[in-house]
């Protein structure tokens, strides 16, 4: 698939399952770069893949991305991404425990309601959750679920689904947002399949709708799902729904779906306070087996805001970077990882690169490859090797063949270049000076400099 196929697609793609031709097309662009085998085990570990919205998730136990951690491939997928997408989308990789099923799902397990982690006010919320997962079309049917974005309602309405795929049958329970049940009925009316949309909704085993406030405006669904409620009413079929606002406020909602909605239990979903966004970081840290400071944690919970869906962007990014890697501990390190682009739109040749750090340097580039170890080459050396790592977007092992070394070398080189930066204005300075001098752009390079 061509990157622009690919860019255009991605609406089309939201939403769909681990066969997402756009995680196949940045699986495939990563040929030549990481071996053939570790790309094929990476596809085989995804226990579900999809887009949402300017993101592209996949779920991942943690064991099957340590090598792509260790060796610096996570630093590559996370860069293929935005080139496949032309920018479109942005990697966010949810590490899974260990312990969790290792078989490919139709539900996301990174929202299973075991990793719902409920602040002190959500208490009743998720506990109202749990009796419907546990007792589906028993207790509070409809439950709607109101709460404003960020809170958690999706993860909710997706555990529940998650729940119940144990006890009824998975094909038919629908978990979907009213957007997208809207576009199915518009391929529904186009290719005069009505009666074969009812019938998929009005004999499902539990429906789970995100986003009621979408319907504004599209009344032909509206009434649909005014009839398939009454039919799911008559069965004692479970039906949860979510909202920013409670249906009776929903402007432009019908007064009898309005009212089908609100006949059930409305329970009210708050924002997580700040403790739990720390412990809701803390945990998804921890099924990367990442050790994370409280100044980091502080970072990233304010990084990310009361948008708890970029948590794991963030903590992919993080950890993708080569002076991280599950050492989320100091601060200025990780500013750094997050400040930085996985690589730059410009390809610039890692020859380039070395050639300019050796004239800066008064070496030759060979002596970049030499098993001379004194300082006059080493210091260069690393320096050669973080930026080409930075700008040329090389794998470990790649950077190892490069530079005639192993690729815990390269590994060192880049992680001794960090700490470097981090307490040498001089250095900083100096390996600007380089990049404005490389791309011949001196704005953008001042802009996303190196320890910026």
């Amino acid at each position: 698939m061509s990157e622009l196929t690919c860019a255009e697609d991605c609406a089309k793609e939201e939403g769909a399952p681990v066969q997402l031709p756009l995680w196949n097309a940045v699986l495939a662009s990563l040929n030549g770069r990481v071996p053939a085998d570790k790309v094929q085990t990476l596809a085989d570990s995804a226990l579900f893949v999809e887009r949402r919205g300017r993101t592209l998730r996949a779920a991942i136990p943690a064991s099957r991305l340590a090598t792509w951690l260790r060796e610096g491939y996570l630093y590559l997928l996370a860069a293929a991404v935005p080139t496949v997408t032309k920018g479109a989308c942005t990697l966010s990789i949810a590490a899974i425990p260990d312990d969790a099923s290792v078989t490919r799902c139709e539900l996301d397990p990174a929202y299973s309601l075991d990793r719902f982690v409920a602040s002190p006010s959500n208490q009743f919320v998720f506990a109202a959750v749990q009796l419907v997962a546990e007792f589906p079309g028993e207790r509070y049917s409809p439950l709607f679920i109101q709460g404003p974005p960020g809170s958690g309602k999706s993860h909710l309405l997706r555990g529940i689904a998650f729940a119940l795929q144990a006890r009824l049958n998975l094909e038919r329970i629908h978990c979907l947002g009213t957007a997208a049940l809207a576009l199915e009925l518009v391929t529904a009316i186009q290719k005069r399949e009505l009666s074969a949309f009812r019938a998929r909704y009005r004999q499902c085993a539990a429906l789970l709708l995100d986003d009621v406030e979408d319907l504004i405006g599209r009344d032909a669904t509206q009434e649909e799902i005014v009839h398939t409620l009454d039919a799911l009413s008559k069965e004692r079929v479970q039906v949860v729904a979510s909202s920013r606002h409670a249906p009776e406020s929903i402007s432009g909602l019908s007064g009898p779906l309005a009212r089908r909605l609100a006949a059930g239990l409305h329970v009210r979903l708050s924002p997580p306070e700040w403790e739990t966004r720390v412990a809701i970081l803390m945990d998804r840290a921890r099924a990367w087996g990442a050790e994370l400071s409280p100044e980091v944690a502080s970072f990233l919970v304010a990084r990310s805001g009361t948008d708890l869906t970029q948590i794991d962007t963030l903590l992919t990014h993080a950890l993708a970077d080569p002076g991280c890697e599950r050492e989320l501990t100091n601060l200025e390190r990780v500013r750094h990882a997050l400040a930085r682009a996985p690589v730059r739109n410009q390809t610039i040749p890692p020859e380039s690169v070395i050639a300019l750090v050796a004239r800066r340097y008064g070496l030759r580039t060979r002596d970049f490859r030499s098993p001379v170890r004194s300082q006059r080459i080493t210091g260069p050396r690393q320096i050669a090797i973080y930026l080409v790592r930075r700008n040329c977007g090389l794998s470990f092992p790649e950077l190892g063949r490069l530079f005639s070394r192993h690729h815990t070398t390269a590994l060192h080189a880049c992680r001794a270049t960090a700490t470097r930066l981090e307490r040498d204005a001089a250095l900083r300075l100096e390996l600007r000076d380089l990049e404005r001098e490389l791309f011949g752009d001196p704005a953008s390079n001042s802009e996303a400099g190196v320890g910026a």
